[in-house]
């Protein structure tokens, strides 16, 4: 009789009795040498959705697979295909979670490589949920991530005050920003804790928060005048930190907060005059060489 092995399990780590990490089976594990060679062969070629599919025909149960086909389907515009592949891939990666683990004291902590795949799989489901209109669902989930890693490798913190918000948690949205462990390392996501204090009445905190986003303050720009044209990127990479770039997108993410939020937008354009003055440089003030 022919044993089947399971293609995946959930260890305890020998760091520490509640911190838990997930092991491939052997041919698990060959199978993921596969799926790295498909994903370097792929990338940048528009084929790699053909060539995850064509994988996963063959290893249906390998959930970083479907995780990154279901990317592959939310970046083309078809969210509803990208839910059901992140979904099943977080169905399949839970299935190896055992009994023994309890969510209120165990941890699976991205610090360990073999458990980014699945803290990958939730962090895809979560953006999934998020472009269906599921706030609630999303939120949920992001929550869940930070519970599994503490330190938040996949920064489910960045997208999670946005959900907030739109949910108005706003306390719970000003105690993530809060967390001693995530302290300035909002990056992006900081042009969202103004927003946070004024919902709060807290509108010097508020002002003190939109000085420390004028740091970097081409978002502003963006959020100020939304009729500005995309700008080219200024980097081979994709989106450069503090780049005029990074600044449309994020601007275009945030503009309907910042104008459902009264005050808002006058706060920032007021704030926002000596960098304007300045000719909206890369950061503010200019670092000196």
């Amino acid at each position: 009789m022919n044993i089947i092995e399971s293609p995946y399990r959930l260890i305890r780590t020998q760091v520490s009795e509640f911190e838990w990490r997930f092991e491939e089976s052997q041919s698990a594990w060959s199978a993921t040498e596969e799926f790295d060679g498909i994903l370097e062969q792929g990338r940048g070629n528009g084929k790699l959705s053909n060539l995850l599919r064509r994988f996963l025909k063959c290893n249906p149960w390998h959930f970083d697979a479907l995780t990154h086909l279901a990317m592959c389907k939310r970046q083309a515009g078809n969210v509803l295909d990208a839910y059901a592949f992140s979904h099943t891939a977080v169905a399949t990666a839970k299935e190896a979670i055992p009994k023994e683990y309890e969510p209120s004291k165990h941890r699976i902590p991205g610090g360990f490589v073999q458990n980014r795949p699945f803290l990958r799989a939730l962090h895809e489901l979560m953006q999934c949920c998020e472009a269906l209109g599921d706030t609630d669902r999303a939120a949920t989930i992001g929550f869940e991530i930070l519970g599994y890693d503490q330190e938040d490798r996949m920064g489910a913190r960045i997208e999670l005050p946005k959900y907030l918000i739109k949910q108005g948690r706003y306390g719970k949205a000003a105690e993530l920003f809060e967390e001693p462990n995530f302290a300035g390392t909002f990056h992006r996501a900081s042009y969202l804790l103004p927003l946070i204090l004024l919902h709060l009445d807290r509108r010097k905190e508020a002002m003190v928060a939109i000085e420390d986003c004028l740091g970097s303050p081409q978002t502003a720009r963006y959020l100020l005048n939304p009729m500005l044209p995309m700008p080219e990127s200024d980097s081979p990479f994709g989106l450069s930190s503090g780049s005029e770039l990074e600044g449309y997108y994020c601007a275009r993410q945030y503009r309907q907060l910042w104008f459902d939020c009264d005050g808002a937008i006058k706060l920032l354009s007021e704030a926002s005059e000596k960098v304007a003055a300045a000719g909206w440089p890369k950061y503010y003030p200019p670092f000196e060489s």
